[in-house]
């Protein structure tokens, strides 16, 4: 019986702990309760899945702190790192070739989680495939593909930087209350890039749309930037449990648009256990909707997350209608987005005499009595500022 490492690959014999070559563990141990498991086992199957969860994701990602080399391929120099998931890392990097040293971000995929040579080398065929389709693709709502190559077990792709706030972090943003049209204006941009890939041939179903791997830039331009390349490589046994109860599809589409608007309007996240578009989930009771935005943007929300399908918006374009008006009307960007804010949440101004707010009365006198000035109780709040500090292209959940 033989073990093979998970880190470098190398095959030991079945009486040893750690890789001969790497020095790596075998097998991880759970933190908690000392139980030693398969590194494709993500979880401790003796501890709570829900308590463990957390440190055991944190203990399977240590496998991929290292930095890539310096400079890949003689031309792309490492600078930074961006995001990083289990089995996945963005880092910003440099091409070397340019004049003007052009940055990119570098998607990083590593085979690790698979355990058989048949996981390989299907998943790199399927790799190479998807790029391959993506690279094709033209559309100002989706990062442009530069190069794709792969190296001693890890995958890699490198396309244009993304500069912005991912649509997860705006929505956890307490203190920005979006205005309705900034709302509005992001749903129609994502049909507008939604109905493009639907319209190729054959067609292209995002699958796994969430706030996530949405990006926000200053300008106001929506991006999508997941290409769904990271699940090609979850072990077969993970990825089972994650297809889709409906096959991807364009009322699949339409419910995870009406997802993300729905987190936009209530300010809450979807549930993390929602593992895919196709996927049905419980929609929010309306009464979880913030103030300030309209009965009819509720609605359209309602609709696009119908329990049946056959209730939903039949295309995208009478998505984007409902949510924008005209198709004629563009979905420009709002560039004064971060400014805007609900009205409902400004406070009146209200000028109250001083003399009103003292509680002892003053003796009275025979001399002209000048007017009470006036003190401003509330001003109109400050428009409100991100706090979040602007991050990168984040496709670590990609």
């Amino acid at each position: 019986m033989t073990k093979l490492c998970p880190k470098c690959g190398y095959t030991n014999p079945g009486n040893v702990q750690r890789c001969q070559t790497c020095g790596f563990l075998l097998r991880q141990v759970c933190p908690r309760c000392g139980t030693s498991r398969s590194w494709s086992v993500e979880r401790c199957p003796r501890c709570n899945p829900q308590v463990a969860g957390a440190a055991d994701s944190q203990l399977f990602t240590q496998l991929f702190q290292t930095t890539p080399y310096q400079k890949l391929r003689r031309r792309y120099t490492v600078k930074g790192l961006i995001s990083r998931s289990r089995i996945s890392a963005v880092y910003r990097v440099i091409d070397t070739q340019s004049a003007d040293g052009i940055s990119y971000a570098l998607k990083e995929i590593s085979d690790t989680a698979l355990i058989t040579a048949e996981e390989r080398h299907e998943a790199g065929r399927a790799f190479t495939r998807q790029v391959e389709k993506w690279a094709r693709i033209e559309q100002p709502n989706l990062p442009r593909i530069i190069d794709f190559f792969s190296t001693k077990g890890k995958y890699y792709v490198v396309m244009s930087l993304v500069h912005g706030w991912n649509l997860a972090h705006i929505i956890k943003e307490t203190s920005l209350s979006l205005d309705e049209e900034v709302i509005r204006n992001w749903g129609a941009q994502l049909c507008d890039v939604l109905d493009y890939l639907h319209r190729q041939d054959p067609p292209i179903f995002f699958s796994d749309l969430k706030p996530g791997h949405v990006m926000i830039t200053r300008q106001g331009l929506v991006t999508l930037v997941d290409f769904g390349l990271t699940r090609l490589f979850v072990p077969w046994s993970d990825a089972t449990r994650e297809r889709h109860v409906t096959a991807p599809g364009l009322t699949s589409d339409v419910y995870a648009l009406g997802r993300v608007l729905d987190s936009l309007v209530t300010h809450r996240l979807p549930d993390k256990q929602v593992g895919s578009s196709g996927t049905f989930r419980q929609p929010r009771s309306s009464q979880g909707y913030s103030r300030g935005y309209s009965c009819e943007l509720r609605a359209i929300v309602t609709r696009a997350t119908r329990r049946d399908p056959a209730s939903r918006f039949p295309s995208l374009r009478e998505f984007r209608y409902a949510l924008w008006g005209d198709e004629d009307k563009p979905a420009l960007p709002i560039v004064d987005w971060v400014r805007r804010k609900s009205l409902s949440f400004a406070k009146p101004v209200e000028k109250v005499p001083v003399q009103k707010l003292q509680r002892a009365e003053k003796p009275r006198s025979h001399e002209p009595r000048e007017e009470a000035p006036t003190r401003v109780v509330s001003r109109h709040a400050e428009p409100p500022q991100l706090r979040v500090s602007p991050r990168y292209l984040d496709l670590g959940e990609m």
